[in-house]
């Protein structure tokens, strides 16, 4: 039998295949995600070490290599991804695997997108949010791979593997930067052909061409939600919903965006997964800049830039903002969403309720 470690999206994905199967598991997690899931999971085996008996540790990425659980463990860990790859269930299908600090599930949404609209029925799957056991259903599954599941992978072989640009990221989980670069290029090792570049539009249709054969374009494309969404816009305001920028890097390329505006009202903060850089700092010194800090890290940015004003919440933010005048509402908080959200989706909907609550309701 196999164990799963903590529960997450990845390891819930797992429990439920292997549910189909009629195939019993044991589960190792705390007692509040035990107490949260074992009426869902009524045949799991909840167990508070990993028994002997244990053919693989299928863990939940989010888990660092130093904890002791996975520091313990005698038998191979892998991610649902290398499972999924085990029970020969990707055998007849084309297989992408993406990877890059910033732009991952832009880039295997619009990849999808474009083979879709052009006869090649694809999927997404993996740190986008949809467990490979749900992404059965088409000719190519497009993965995007954190850092994380590639510490982890080791029984998985992609056919194709695109490769972003690496910035300082998640350092803290992986012990520095020498680490999280490795953990990235395993993605090389583990696929056919590999192409390397920014995560842009051009290099999504580069992929289709050169791997596929297929010709499109991005025109019909939705983006995501989250990423760069305008949330409000009237009367001289726009507010953008950019809750997906949960490093400096994506909040600066969205910044960039309304450099040309004469007010923008940047709204950031989170949990830092990086030192605050000095280009961070001289960006935000701008002119244009208003910055407006919230969450565990709005002390050291407002310390760190000496400027702006730190608020309690985005209702506080958004009064900030109306009272100041028009212009550009740039919510893009540049760290993690847990220290006060579920994730990156939990947080930017609580914005947008505020600023319908802000603007729409009382227009």
């Amino acid at each position: 039998m196999i164990t799963l470690l903590g529960v997450g999206l990845s390891t819930r994905g797992v429990a439920d295949f292997e549910l189909r199967q009629g195939r019993s598991f044991y589960w190792l997690a705390d007692s509040e995600e035990k107490k949260a899931w074992e009426q869902v999971y009524p045949s799991a085996i909840w167990v508070n070490e990993i028994p002997s008996d244990t053919e693989a540790v299928i863990v939940s990425p989010g888990i660092p290599p130093f904890d002791e659980r996975v520091k313990m463990c005698k038998v191979p860990i892998m991610t649902d991804i290398d499972w999924c790859f085990r029970q020969g269930l990707l055998q007849n299908k084309k297989t992408v695997a993406v990877t890059g600090t910033n732009g991952k599930s832009s880039f295997v949404s619009k990849l999808s997108h474009v083979l879709t609209e052009n006869g090649v029925p694809a999927c997404v799957a993996g740190n986008i949010g949809i467990s490979p056991f749900d992404a059965l259903g088409a000719e190519v599954v497009i993965f995007e791979v954190s850092s994380f599941q590639l510490h982890y992978m080791d029984f998985v072989a992609f056919d194709f593997g695109v490769m972003g640009q690496i910035r300082p990221d998640h350092l803290d989980w992986h012990g520095g930067f020498n680490q999280y670069q490795a953990a990235k290029e395993k993605l090389i090792l583990f696929s056919q052909q590999v192409m390397q570049g920014d995560l842009s539009d051009d290099l999504v249709l580069k992929v289709a061409q050169a791997y596929f054969g297929v010709v499109g374009d991005l025109v019909a494309y939705q983006p995501l939600p989250f990423r760069m969404q305008v949330d409000y816009q009237n009367k001289g305001w726009l507010v953008i919903n950019d809750s997906k920028a949960t490093n400096m890097d994506a909040s600066l390329y969205a910044l960039r965006h309304y450099q040309n505006h004469k007010r923008v009202y940047l709204i950031c903060g989170g949990i830092l997964k990086e030192p605050i850089s000095e280009k961070w700092v001289i960006e935000l010194r701008k002119e244009y800049v208003i910055p407006i800090f919230q969450g565990e890290s709005a002390q050291t940015m407002y310390d760190s830039v000496k400027k702006g004003v730190i608020v309690r919440d985005y209702s506080q933010a958004i009064k900030y903002c109306q009272n100041e005048g028009p212009g550009v509402i740039l919510f893009s908080p540049a760290g993690s969403s847990f220290d006060q959200f579920r994730d990156y989706e939990h947080r930017g909907k609580v914005f947008q309720q505020e600023v319908k609550d802000g603007f729409t309701n009382k227009t």
